[in-house]
Order: C-alpha cells, then structure tokens, then sequence
C-alpha cells in the first residue's frame, strides 16, 4: 500500500482556494504584526517575546485551519461515496491530504519567522524549526484530523480543548487546579506547553509525550477511517 500520489496535485489545488486563502490571509496579518509589534514595559526584548508568542499562535491557527474539514468536509457534502467508489484507502488519501497540510502550515509559519528574524537580527529557520513545527501539527493536527473522522465542528472543538490546556496550565502555574481531577486534566488535554516554535525542541520524557500524544491521535484517526463504512469499492 502507498500513498495515492495521482490525486496530490488535485488536492493541493483544493487545499489552495480553500483552507489556503484564510491561511494566506493570517499569514500576511500575522507578519504586518510581528514587523511593527511594540510593548510598553521594562523587560528587555520585550518586543521580541510577544512576536515569538505571535509566532506560536500563528503557527497553531494555521493547523486549525489547514486540517478543519479534513474528513467531515467531504461526509457533509457525500463526496466520499465518489472518492472511495475507486481503488483507493480511505486512511492513506486522507493521510496524504493531512501531510499536504503540513507543508502549507510550514511555509505560513516560516514567512512569519522570517520576519521577526528580519526584524531582530539571527535567523529562527532550520531544521530545529521544522521538527519544532512538525511536532505541533503532528499533536494540534492529529487532534483535529481524529475529531473530523467523528464530527463536522472538528476544529472547534480542538480549539476549545486547547485552550482548556492553555488555561488549565496557567491556573497550576498559579497554584490552583493542583487537585486529582486538574491534574488529571492536565496530563490528558493536549500538552500545548511543549510545542513552542522559538524554545529548544522538548528532550527526554517530555519528548516522549508529545510524540507519543500526537502519533495516537494520528493512528486513531487513521484507524477510524480503516474500519469506518465510506462507500462501497474497493481499496488499495
């Protein structure tokens, strides 16, 4: 089995005026504010902080928005009875299509980089940048492509449990929710802490979960899409 590389080209042009016209759009927004961003206050490179953390969100709504609908775009409109109709896998076209995704979220996040290394001097590109960006979509990316095999409001919901992680965490950091049930919230929601594109890519067992959090998301949703009916046909 293989990835149906014969529909890459249709579905980067799918990918191109739809979610990549938003993204485009963020993109641009994202980079006009880290070019002129300024913040009152005492703290050296102060400047350089917020854009880093503009950097950061930039890089996660970007996922939000090129993996929305992955799967419940085409069960809302009943495309997927003409795409599996044919010799093809549900789980590797849908895989192909999440991998596309990747490659726009990369290059959206690195014009945003770019600029704030134009900005203030050194450059964030690099291969520590990408494995930095692909650990974030691999964990916010799986996340929604899991939630799009089971629902339409996909990156909603992904959005929300994100910001019960970012929240959550904020509250621990100021001594409440230390209890069994935040801190059970907190190992199960989404480790958002350890997916930061400007810090040191996270080590040892912080690692561990991340790349583990994300890839059981990643075959989740893979395996939803194996073993769930689509249509009638075969499959690769």
């Amino acid at each position: 089995m293989s990835l149906p590389t014969r529909y890459a080209g249709w579905m980067a042009r799918d990918l191109a005026v739809g979610p990549g016209l938003p993204m485009a759009v963020l993109t641009v927004l994202a980079a006009l504010l880290t070019s002129r961003l300024q913040v009152v206050g005492p703290v050296a490179d102060a400047d350089r902080a917020a854009c880093l953390v503009v950097l950061d969100w930039t890089a996660i709504v970007l996922t939000l928005l090129a993996t929305g609908g992955l799967v419940s775009g085409d069960f809302a409109i009943g495309h997927q009875r003409t795409l599996f109709a044919k010799p093809v896998s549900p789980p590797l076209y849908y895989l192909q299509r999440w991998l596309l995704g990747l490659v726009a979220v990369l290059v959206g996040a690195a014009v945003v980089a770019e600029t704030i290394a134009v900005r203030f001097g050194g450059s964030l590109l690099g291969l520590a940048f990408v494995a930095r960006l692909a650990l974030l979509y691999l964990v916010v990316g799986g996340l929604v492509f899991l939630l799009s095999t089971v629902t339409r409001r996909d990156w909603l919901a992904a959005a929300v449990l994100l910001a019960w992680q970012v929240a959550l965490g904020w509250a621990r950091s100021m001594g409440f929710a230390q209890g069994p049930v935040g801190t059970v919230l907190h190992g199960v929601l989404p480790p958002v802490r350890l997916l930061g594109l400007s810090g040191p890519l996270p080590g040892g067992t912080e690692l561990a979960l991340a790349l583990g959090y994300g890839a059981a998301l990643l075959l989740g949703a893979l395996a939803v899409l194996q073993w769930r009916p689509l249509a009638r046909g075969a499959r690769e």
